[in-house]
């Protein structure tokens, strides 16, 4: 990959890089295997680089090089990928721009900057983490704006700090931070954010024929950064637990959500749960539906507003997504897109922006 030009602007102490990549789609781009055309686009990371499929032609090519690159989501519109890329550094890549480039903002400090969501065209919502001098972990949720290159943090957690402003499960009376895993805004009334986070129950110790441990928690709440408004995910449910290790992720609409929950056998139940997200009259979500899906399969995000999800199975050698429609209560599943592992090694993160027009594609 070869670089057009670099130039420099500066916000302050806050240093812009811009790199442009030309000839996108070109000698390095592959086909993946489109079995159910859906106009769209898939970014993912494979192999040290970041890489976008059109998932109704299947030409796929490379955007981004580089040790590390990874976690990308779109913009809104598709226009743009936030993404991460080093120590302390935002990334933003520009398909509007000709031709297309990256924009690097450099703030010349230890953090990880974790894109979680776009508020609008020019706000991304950031998830950041650093190390502190005492070996304890730091986490704030952030929001970067591209026009005037300012980060603005909204919250911040350090680790066994004890929380008493986030909602606790029941049966839980304390709770001792360790990890936020996720912060992804309502992709319509952006100020309501999917909170998860980890922790500990203080005093409270497990006891198991290996050992002993510390009873580990997962908070789940959303949330309004504006007006301060809290929803508990957790008190949905009295007796099972809502899994952290898998996203909650919003509908298209930004009126449903999926969750996963597991029980004291580690066994999984997947959910639809409703939320209305009116500024003015908030109401408390609910459960509206419960699907049966096989142990091996992972659902991963939403296909248009309906009941169709996009998931993974677990057994697949190659990288493929399904389109799994909720029918009675069963999650079914056809093949959507299959990146073989020929082509394309070592995919973890993914994001799909859907261009299609009806409601359930």
């Amino acid at each position: 990959m070869t670089f057009h030009y670099w130039r420099t602007l500066r916000f302050g102490m806050v240093l812009a890089l811009w790199v442009s990549i030309p000839g996108l789609v070109g000698a390095q781009s592959k086909s993946a295997v489109v079995t159910h055309p859906i106009a769209g686009q898939l970014v993912f990371t494979s192999a040290n680089q970041l890489w976008v499929a059109d998932t109704q032609t299947g030409i796929t090519y490379p955007i981004i090089s580089g040790e590390d690159v990874g976690y990308p989501v779109w913009s809104q519109d598709g226009s743009k990928v936030a993404y991460l890329q080093g120590l302390g550094v935002i990334n933003i890549f520009d398909f509007n721009h000709q031709p297309p480039e990256t924009r690097t903002v450099v703030f010349g400090d230890e953090k990880l900057y974790y894109p979680q969501g776009w508020l609008d065209e020019i706000q991304v919502l950031y998830q950041t983490y650093w190390m502190g001098l005492d070996l304890k972990s730091s986490h704030t949720i952030d929001i970067f704006d591209e026009e005037t290159g300012k980060l603005t943090t909204l919250v911040t957690y350090q680790e066994d700090a004890l929380l008493s402003e986030v909602p606790l499960p029941p049966g839980i009376n304390t709770f001792q931070f360790k990890d936020l895993r996720q912060a992804v805004p309502n992709p319509v009334e952006s100020e309501w954010i999917a909170v998860q986070m980890e922790g500990i129950v203080p005093g409270e110790i497990l006891v198991f024929p290996e050992g002993t441990m510390e009873k580990i928690v997962d908070i789940n709440y959303l949330w309004n950064y504006q007006t301060g408004q809290i929803f508990s995910l957790d008190q949905l449910f009295s007796t099972i637990r809502i899994a952290s290790s898998n996203p909650i992720r919003w509908s298209n609409d930004g009126r449903y959500l999926h969750l996963l929950t597991y029980d004291d056998r580690n066994e999984n139940t997947n959910w639809i749960v409703y939320f209305d997200p009116a500024v003015e009259a908030a109401t408390a979500p609910k459960i509206v539906d419960q699907v049966e899906v096989s142990d091996s399969t992972i659902i991963y995000d939403w296909v248009g507003m309906g009941d169709l999800l996009l998931s993974k199975s677990r057994s697949d050698t190659d990288f493929v997504l399904y389109l799994s429609p909720i029918e009675n209560g069963i999650l079914k599943s056809e093949e959507f897109i299959r990146l073989p592992q020929t082509e394309f090694a070592y995919i973890r993160q993914f994001d799909w922006h859907i261009t299609a027009k009806s409601d359930n594609k």
